[in-house]
């Protein structure tokens, strides 16, 4: 009897049971015994039977499945000889079975599957027969199960030319297509060989195919940023090919790939901030079934870092320009002033811009060079800011290395910042006092 249900595809007993992938295949003995239960229930007649797709129990069979039915059909129906006889003819003609190229597949058996592939006796259509099957238990094609497990892309080529780009589409009962399957990370051996597959399909299936959602309202994308591992080369190709608003898409329960990539276990940082990078300000503003945003889901460490490298920073205070060098421009090294202008400069610079003239670079005021004197007091502070800036430098160069230590450089920054606020607010009052109270004596 074939069963009624929408996705069993009019199918019998024994068509849904031989047709359950391998990941559902049951040990060796329980399986002869259900088979030859099923056989021994629907009579000779069940294997005439076809289902919705036009498949036969014998398209349904691998090799020792097909000798279990002939044994029973032999000890059974002893007394049915001819129609037994006819039926085990055409159990035993059938060299490759559509379920043939699914178990090829799940063993890694690519070399058979190109032989198949080749193969000039069997014809095209016989071929794509072949492909169009779907196992019962998920309504997947052979195919699906190949992008599942990240299969060689020069086979999934030849695969395509046979069937037709528009085999791409083809969905199974959650509405996954071969992109989505291709976007898990069922094999994790290789990512890169991920990457060739996923960057084949998308240049097969082109946007339609990125655009795809399942029966949950799930892009690919969801399901590459669903990874355990992360596969940012492919997660960028896809985000180049298909825009910047397949960002935006929301699943069933309101996520966007920015929500998915943040409520895992240990959030990829590179892989928020280029989404956040690529989606923009309402991206982060979305809100899923929950009326949570992305955000909502970092810890305040993680908040902290996205903040750090999203948002501008303060600006830090001038005081290094204060003690700048009018001639070299560096923080100055050695403080000499000339007492007439207050103007400072490098020990060495000033000496050697006397020998070519005798007035202030600045302010042009003559002067002789045993005027010049040493200011302890700002040398104390050149020191100390070319101190600082040494460490903001260094500080800035572990900041770019290793961006584990973000934050709490950005806590030395701030620090700096306002040792460096303080040096100036100290350099400013001195200077007043100088000029008021010291440069009156010493003219």
């Amino acid at each position: 009897m074939q069963s009624n249900h929408p996705e069993h595809r009019k199918r019998t007993a024994l068509h849904i049971h031989l047709g359950l992938s391998p990941a559902h295949s049951k040990p060796v003995e329980l399986n002869r015994k259900i088979i030859e239960l099923l056989v021994r229930t629907g009579g000779v007649e069940l294997l005439e039977i076809e289902d919705e797709d036009g498949y036969r129990i014998v398209d349904c069979c691998l090799q020792d499945e097909r000798n279990n039915i002939i044994d029973c059909l032999k000890s059974s129906y002893e007394e049915n000889v001819c129609c037994v006889q006819q039926q085990v003819r055409a159990l035993q003609s059938v060299e490759v079975t559509p379920k043939q190229i699914e178990d090829w597949i799940w063993e890694d058996d690519y070399d058979e599957l190109e032989n198949f592939l080749d193969d000039e006796k069997i014809s095209k259509k016989e071929k794509q027969r072949c492909f169009d099957y779907r196992d019962s238990d998920r309504n997947r094609i052979a195919f699906f199960e190949f992008c599942l497990y990240h299969g060689p892309v020069d086979i999934a080529e030849r695969i395509i030319d046979l069937m037709g780009t528009e085999f791409l589409m083809t969905a199974d009962n959650n509405g996954d297509t071969c992109l989505h399957l291709a976007c898990t990370d069922d094999n994790d051996e290789d990512i890169e060989q991920q990457h060739e597959l996923i960057d084949f399909l998308i240049g097969k299936g082109d946007i339609a195919l990125l655009c795809a959602t399942n029966d949950y309202g799930e892009t690919a994308l969801h399901h590459l940023l669903s990874c355990n591992r992360v596969n940012f080369d492919s997660i960028t190709l896809i985000v180049d090919a298909a825009g910047k608003n397949l960002l935006h898409e929301t699943d069933s329960d309101g996520y966007t790939v920015l929500h998915i990539a943040s409520i895992k276990e240990e959030p990829n940082t590179d892989v928020l901030l280029y989404l956040i990078s690529e989606g923009g300000s309402d991206l982060c503003e979305i809100e899923d079934h929950l009326g949570k945003k992305a955000e909502d889901y970092w810890s305040p460490e993680l908040k902290q870092y996205i903040d750090l490298h999203t948002k501008t920073a303060p600006a830090l205070p001038t005081l290094s320009n204060d003690l700048q060098c009018p001639i070299c421009f560096d923080i100055m090294n050695d403080v000499y002033i000339i007492p007439q202008c207050c103007h400072r400069f490098c020990k060495k610079c000033i000496t050697d811009a006397f020998q070519h003239h005798s007035k202030c670079p600045v302010c042009r005021m003559e002067y002789s060079i045993g005027d010049v004197r040493k200011d302890p007091l700002l040398c104390k502070f050149a020191i100390f800011a070319q101190e600082k800036e040494n460490e903001l430098k260094k500080a800035n160069e572990k900041h770019e290395k290793n961006d584990s230590l973000l934050v709490k450089k950005e806590d030395e920054l701030i620090q700096a910042k306002e040792e460096l606020a303080t040096l100036k607010r100290k350099y400013n009052e001195m200077t007043t006092y100088f000029v008021d109270e010291i440069l009156p004596f010493a003219k």
